[in-house]
């Protein structure tokens, strides 16, 4: 058989959390044909206290309902440290592939953080279980 992997992204705003709920309601219906991960993006979060950042999240009770109907994983996406290469990345439109390669615009310190944040991203995702495939559940 053949199963969607779903993935949204929330910055804990309002915005996001909507779109997340609306996501889970309308591909819901797939069931087993579905595979949600919701990513909290603590990178791009606007607000400095953590508690705060995420309580719309965890207060949200008819969020909440869905992502346990839907068995929806949650994980925290890593933050990447340095703040210049992020705002590069973002105004150049880059890939952070591309930029952990380009000597040009970074320097060595700076590609290890970009090499770093994708390491630490890859590593969250393979953990979360959601790409497993058949083959590697038996």
């Amino acid at each position: 058989g053949f199963q969607f992997v779903i993935v949204l992204v929330t910055d804990g705003e309002p915005e996001s959390l909507r779109m997340i709920k609306r996501n889970l309601k309308y591909f819901g219906d797939f069931g087993r044909h579905a595979r949600h991960i919701i990513f909290r993006n603590v990178g791009t979060a606007r607000v400095r206290d953590e508690a705060r950042m995420w309580s719309a999240f965890y207060a949200d009770a008819e969020l909440q309902e869905l992502i346990h109907t839907n068995h929806a994983v949650v994980e925290d996406f890593p933050k990447m440290h340095g703040n210049a290469e992020m705002q590069i990345i973002k105004s150049d439109d880059q890939a952070f592939w591309s930029s952990a390669q380009d000597k040009t615009r970074f320097k060595l310190v700076s590609r290890k953080r970009i090499r770093t944040f994708i390491d630490n991203a890859f590593s969250i995702i393979e953990q979360s279980g959601v790409f497993v495939t058949d083959a590697q559940e038996t």
